[in-house]
């Protein structure tokens, strides 16, 4: 049997020297002369435990993979670690930190000392001391000394100009800084600008006993309660000063309100006979207000403070360049609504804050400032010298002027542009409408249209209606003619300067004017008379041209009262739309933007024509006269942004089939849009020979009949051949706007087919000669147009790029090729994937880690629950003991005074 491990472990030690007999003083002297190592016995007993303990060491037992050449001894037996080492050494440092802090868990307080030097164990006691000492004196001088005034100024300090800093509290330099005015009106600068020799400050203290002494003596230096009584009595003399001038202001103004209702009456009072002997109204009000006013230059230096800055002066160049910016700016923010793209406010809010920022003029007197500046006087605006319509350059129904008796000022003949939506709608409908507002807003015509109390007492004072009913009250026994005085005149009596209640009341009567329009276009369906339904949409038209100018000051009232008037269509008379509507549709196309791409209410308007005109069956001719006007619509709404219409080309060819005198045969092109069988007697018949001629669409055409009068055949006959020809005309107006779609050819090639049909032999005997002839141009600019966008059609293609020889590549070898390595061509790639091995490599090394220091907490914790276990049990034991023990001395002296009472009874 082999022997045992304690007996090799023996023995190894006795061949190495280190037990057995023990050497004499003479051979161990013998080897501390050979120079033996004397830590031999250390590194004997350590190969001896690696030889006892194999699985201790760490090493690489079949040696190396491949054999390399170097310069440097390699040994490739040696130790590569010692795992038991490296577990022991964690445990201590576990055993130094994580133990520590497990013991003191919830045994530390929080209080941390933070005395200057504490912490330092390089600091004796006295310098501790004395540090602190010296801390503590520091921290309270600087506590009494916040409000020392002279501190750290001493006479011989160099200080601004040579003069000391204490100067500054003179009391006449004070008067001079805060008392006074200086020539330009602004007060409390002059004083602070003017820089003082030391001389002079050296002049105003000599004499004065509070300062200095005799003559030829230094000045005594101001103690710290001589400046603060200085600076507090300075500040009540200011306070004073202010509270004066407030009052003087107050007894101003009240002056000023005593003296308006005088000057309101003035103004209000219209002067009857004739002009020529009397002054003209001007002087009159320049004499009432120099009584009641002041002059401006009082005015701007007492009530004002200070003179308004003036703006800068600009060229000729400048000012075109600056408009050019503004409309170019426009024109772009137009664009890009049309594309729906999305525009930022920070443009919108920059232009706001120039025009905030933009002073006023100080030629200009204070009550003929802006609005918020009259507000702010409680005053309204005075009248002034007009000048011509011409001048002004009216060209919207919002710049009237305003007549004598009525308030006004230099921002009403301004135009009022809040809302860019309404300004581009301008730009869009500016082609079609120049001439006509030239022609109704010339100079004659504007001071025509002025109102005149003398020949209109009815309408001297009339309320802002706020119902519709209201308005009908207030219109009641007037003529129709009177209608736009009538508008005019209540906006001018309730314009928003005179009361601030008046912005509300002309937005409610901005709404009512909204549910007006459509109310005079229903009242026409009772009225088949020419003459009134012409008077009824002229006052509709001029009922429009109000609404679209109050739009400009209430845009949120005026838009909300549209949408609500689109819903009600589009929820109870989708397919049914009165006159009405149609005057509801054609003030949106007139007051929004229609070529936005989102629009609040042009979009919702929109929605509703498309759907009539795509969805509606046609059973009479009011019906197509309808739909023929909601197309000519769509084209006004589209007339910019040039978006395809489906809806309006497929009613214009659904029209032509059929008022057509044949039907359309599906070799025609039938199959391409959706066709409706026409109700009978719809179809032109027997017209060829007749000299009818077509005619220009009236409103009465979409009115139904009346019950009482059925329209002739000839009547009936001209409106079918008026229809077709609009039709045909609707038809070419969309060719041009639509020739540059892409689709062109396959959009407008059923329109060629119904064009061709109706010039066929068939049709074009039952109709009159000037309809052929316009079929006739109409097919022939639509030929021509279709050839175009054919020739400027190119189908796809490849790009025509050299032939070029696909690249052939010698393969790449390496002899060093090991499929175990990454060979990632993709840089990135590889080092991401480096990355990621890196981090599970460092994610397990701490978990691993984190297992051990549980473990070693655990153990910890059941060695302390063993020692607690020991104790508790070493403890319970020996107190069982001592009771186990009395119990058996108990019982035997119980035992013991037994026999003794049995023998004493025996």
């Amino acid at each position: 049997m082999p022997p045992s491990q304690l007996k090799r472990l023996k023995a190894s030690l006795r061949d190495q020297g280190v037990i057995g007999p023990q050497q004499s003083k003479r051979q161990k002297k013998k080897e501390a002369q050979n120079g033996k190592n004397n830590n031999r016995k250390s590194v004997v007993v350590e190969q001896i435990r690696e030889q006892f303990n194999p699985f201790d060491v760490k090493r690489n037992p079949r040696g190396p993979k491949f054999e390399v050449a170097t310069s440097r001894p390699t040994d490739y037996n040696a130790v590569k670690g010692r795992p038991g080492a490296a577990r022991a050494a964690g445990e201590d440092k576990r055993r130094e930190t994580l133990l520590v802090e497990m013991q003191r868990r919830n045994k530390v307080g929080g209080i941390i000392d933070r005395r200057f030097g504490e912490t330092d164990p390089d600091m004796s006691n006295e310098d501790k001391i004395l540090e602190r000492f010296t801390r503590e004196k520091q921290r309270l001088f600087k506590k009494h000394s916040v409000f020392d005034l002279n501190e750290g100024l001493l006479e011989d300090e160099p200080t601004p100009f040579g003069s000391s800093l204490r100067d500054d509290f003179d009391e006449q330099d004070m008067q001079d800084a805060y008392g006074k005015y200086d020539d330009d009106g602004n007060e409390g600068y002059v004083g602070m600008r003017v820089k003082r020799s030391h001389g002079d400050m050296a002049s105003l203290h000599s004499g004065d006993g509070d300062h200095g002494t005799a003559k030829g003596e230094p000045m005594r230096k101001k103690t710290k309660t001589e400046v603060m009584k200085e600076a507090i009595a300075k500040s009540k003399l200011y306070k004073y000063e202010r509270q004066a001038t407030k009052e003087e202001n107050e007894g101003m103004r009240e002056e000023l309100d005593a003296g308006f209702s005088a000057l309101n009456r003035l103004l209000k009072t219209t002067t009857k006979g004739p002009q020529n002997n009397t002054k003209p109204k001007s002087e009159v009000l320049e004499d009432a207000i120099k009584k009641f006013i002041p002059s401006q230059h009082t005015m701007s230096q007492q009530m004002l403070g200070k003179a308004a800055l003036s703006g800068p002066t600009k060229s000729k160049e400048e000012v075109e360049e600056e408009a050019a910016a503004k409309l170019l700016e426009i024109e772009d923010k137009k664009l890009r609504r049309m594309r729906g793209e999305q525009i930022s406010e920070d443009s919108e809010d920059s232009e706001k804050d120039e025009e905030e920022e933009k002073p006023s003029n100080p030629n200009v007197p204070f009550w003929m400032q802006k609005e918020e500046e009259q507000d702010a006087f409680g005053l309204g605006g005075g009248n002034r010298i007009k000048p011509t319509p011409a001048e002004l350059g009216f060209d919207d129904e919002d710049d009237f002027i305003i007549d004598d008796n009525l308030v006004g000022s230099d921002s009403e003949m301004a135009p009022i542009t809040n809302g860019e939506d309404l300004e581009d709608d301008e730009d869009e409908d500016e082609s079609a409408s120049t001439e006509e507002r030239e022609d109704e807003f010339d100079a004659e015509d504007v001071e025509s249209a002025r109102f005149d109390n003398r020949d209109n007492t009815k309408l001297a004072s009339l309320p802002c209606p706020q119902t519709h009913d209201q308005l009908l009250g207030v219109l009641k026994g007037l003529p129709s003619e009177s209608l736009q005085n009538i508008i005019r005149n209540i906006r001018t009596q309730h314009h928003p300067r005179l009361a601030k209640i008046n912005k509300e009341l002309l937005a409610q009567f901005a709404r009512v004017l909204v549910q007006h329009i459509s109310y005079v276009g229903n009242s026409s369906n009772s009225n088949h008379n020419d003459a009134r339904l012409s008077a009824s949409f002229v006052a509709t038209e001029v009922t429009i041209r109000h609404v679209h100018s109050m739009g400009k000051n209430f845009p949120v009232d005026v838009a909300n009262k549209f949408r609500d008037s689109i819903k009600e269509m589009s929820r109870e008379r989708p397919l049914s739309l009165t006159v009405g509507d149609l005057c509801i549709l054609t003030a949106v196309g007139s007051i929004f933007p229609t070529s936005d791409h989102f629009h609040q209410v042009a979009t919702p308007a929109m929605l509703v024509i498309s759907r009539y005109l795509g969805q509606k069956i046609l059973q009479s001719l009011p019906d197509y006269a309808k739909g023929i006007f909601l197309s000519s619509l769509a084209y006004q709404y589209q007339s910019f942004s040039k978006r395809y219409v489906p809806e309006a080309l497929n009613f214009c060819l659904n029209t032509l089939s059929s008022l057509a005198p044949s039907p359309l045969l599906p070799a025609h092109g039938r199959q391409y849009f959706p066709i409706h069988e026409p109700s009978p007697g719809i179809r032109i018949a027997q017209a060829g020979k007749s000299s009818i001629a077509p005619r220009k669409l009236q409103v009465s055409d979409c009115l139904p009949p009346s019950p009482s009068s059925s329209p002739s055949t000839s009547d009936s006959t001209t409106l079918k051949i008026s229809l077709m020809e609009t039709t045909i005309h609707l038809l070419t107006t969309f060719s041009t706007l639509w020739s540059a779609q892409p689709a062109y050819i396959e959009t407008f090639a059923p329109a060629r087919s119904v064009l061709s049909h109706l010039q066929s032999k068939n049709c074009r005997a039952h109709l009159p000669a000037s309809l052929a002839t316009t079929i006739s141009s109409s097919l022939e600019s639509l030929d021509a147009s279709l050839a175009n966008s054919q020739r400027d059609r190119h189908p796809l293609e490849l790009h025509h790029h050299k032939p070029l020889a696909v690249k052939s590549h010698i393969p790449k070898f390496e002899e060093t090729y090991d499929p175990e390595k990454h060979y990632d061509p993709d840089q990135d790639r590889a080092e991401a994937r480096k990355l990621a091995k890196e981090y599970r490599k460092e994610r397990k090394g701490a978990m691993r880690e984190l297992r051990r220091d549980a473990h070693f907490m655990a153990r910890e914790k059941l060695k302390t629950k063993i020692a607690k276990d020991t104790v508790y049990d070493k403890k319970f034991k020996r107190l069982v003991a001592e009771i186990q023990g009395e119990e058996g001395r108990e019982a035997k002296e119980y035992e013991r005074e037994k026999d003794r009472r049995k023998k004493l009874r025996g």
